[in-house]
C-alpha cells in the first residue's frame, strides 16, 4: 500500500515527487524511459522555458544542467501578424531547452526512496475498502498496487481527468509540429497570427540545426493541410523548409475563465491535467512547477485534509490565468492587435 501513487513523472509529478516529504510511501508512473532511443517517446513541445518558469525553478533550488540546453539561445520574438501584414521584434528572455532532458533532469531530482517505474502505460484505478487499485502495464504485463491517494499528473488528456468529470475540456487543441534540417542562423524565435490558419497563434523555433514551425488547432480533421499552408506562407516569407524530417503532435488546453479541474476526494489533479495552462501563449511549464510544489505542501501538512488548502494556495495561479484569458481576448482580435503593434508596446527599439 503505497500513501500516494503519481500518474505521470513530468514537471508536475517530478516536483511533487521531490518536496514530498521523507515519510510518505510514493510511487510515480511514468511513460516515457528516456533511455531507449529505438522506441523513445518524445513530448511534442517548443521547449522554451518563460521567465516565470525560470523564476519558480530558482526559488525552489534548481540549477539547469548544460544537458537541458540547446543552442541557440536567443531572446528576442519576431511577431508575424499575417493578418495586418505587421512584424515587430519583441525582448523575450526564453531559455531553449531539450525538453526530454529538461524533464529527466527533474525526474532525477525526484527525493530518495520515492519508487519510479519507467516505461509503463497507466490503464485505470478503482476504489476499495482502504483506497485505490492502480493497474498500469509493466513489460507487456498487468499489474497493480494500492494506494490511499492517487495524483494525475498525465498531462492535457489526462486520463484520470476524463475518470472523474466524465467529459473533455470545452476548449482542447491539437497542437502539430514539422520539424526541418535547418542550418540558417537565426536570432529569434516566432510567433504567427493567422485567421486563415487558426483562432490560437503559430510558432517556430530554432534549435541545434534544426527548425520547429507548429500550431494549435481545434480538433479538426484538416490539420495536416493547415499545417501544410502554414509551411508555404512561412516559405514566402524567406524561409528554407526544403528539408523536413518528421512531424509531431499533442494535446493542450485553452481553460475558459473560471475552468479548474483539482479534482474530486483522494484523487486530485495537478498541472495542465487540472486545466493549469496558459489561454494566450499555451504556457504551461509555470503552473506545472508552482502547482506541483503547492500540491506537495498540502500533502506535508496532513493526508486526510489537504483537498481545500491545495485548493486555496492555487488561488494567485487562478487569478493570473483568468487575467490571461483577458489577455487572450486582446491578442487574438485583430483590430486590437494592430493597434497594439502599431503602438509599439513592449517591443524592442533595437529591431523596430
Amino acid at each position: 500500500m503505497y500513501d500516494i501513487v503519481i500518474i505521470g513523472g513530468g514537471i508536475s509529478g517530478a516536483v511533487l515527487g521531490k518536496f514530498l516529504k521523507q515519510d510518505y510511501k510514493v510511487l510515480i508512473l511514468e511513460k516515457r524511459n528516456y533511455e531507449d532511443d529505438k522506441n523513445k517517446y518524445i513530448k511534442s513541445c517548443g521547449g522554451l522555458l518563460a521567465h516565470e518558469a525560470q523564476a519558480s525553478l530558482s526559488k525552489l533550488g534548481y540549477c539547469l544542467p548544460k544537458e537541458a540546453l540547446v543552442t541557440p539561445q536567443v531572446f528576442y520574438v519576431k511577431v508575424f501578424d499575417l493578418d495586418n501584414n505587421i512584424e515587430k521584434f519583441y525582448y523575450k528572455n526564453y531559455i531553449n531547452l531539450d525538453r526530454e532532458n529538461f524533464d529527466n533532469f527533474l525526474l532525477s531530482e525526484v527525493r530518495k526512496g520515492v519508487d519510479i517505474k519507467k516505461d509503463v502505460l497507466y490503464k485505470k484505478y478503482t476504489e476499495i475498502e482502504k483506497g485505490y487499485s492502480v493497474e498500469f502495464i509493466e513489460n507487456g504485463e498487468v499489474k497493480k498496487v494500492e494506494a490511499k491517494i492517487i495524483i494525475g499528473a498525465d498531462g492535457a488528456n489526462s486520463l484520470i481527468r476524463k475518470s472523474l468529470y466524465k467529459k473533455e475540456l470545452d476548449k482542447q487543441y491539437l497542437t502539430i509540429q514539422r520539424i526541418y534540417k535547418f542550418d540558417k542562423k537565426i536570432s529569434y524565435h516566432g510567433a504567427i497570427f493567422d485567421s486563415e490558419i487558426n483562432d490560437f497563434y503559430s510558432w517556430f523555433i530554432p534549435k541545434e540545426g534544426k527548425l520547429i514551425l507548429g500550431t494549435a488547432l481545434k480538433k479538426e480533421k484538416n490539420a495536416k493541410a493547415k499545417l501544410d499552408k502554414l509551411e508555404r506562407k512561412m516559405i514566402e516569407k524567406g524561409f528554407d523548409l526544403s528539408n523536413p524530417l518528421y512531424d509531431e503532435g499533442t494535446f493542450i488546453n485553452k481553460p475558459k475563465i473560471g475552468e479548474f479541474y483539482p479534482g474530486k476526494g483522494d484523487v486530485l489533479l495537478v498541472g495542465e491535467a487540472a486545466g493549469l495552462i496558459s489561454p494566450s501563449s499555451s504556457e504551461g511549464i509555470s503552473f506545472a512547477i508552482r502547482s506541483g510544489y503547492l500540491l506537495a505542501m498540502a500533502l506535508n501538512e496532513s493526508l486526510t485534509d489537504f483537498r481545500k488548502p491545495y485548493i486555496k494556495s492555487l488561488l494567485k495561479i487562478r487569478i493570473s490565468i483568468s487575467l490571461k484569458n483577458i489577455k487572450a481576448g486582446l491578442m487574438y482580435n485583430k483590430a486590437i492587435r494592430k493597434w497594439i503593434i502599431k503602438c509599439g508596446v513592449f517591443s524592442s527599439k533595437q529591431h523596430s
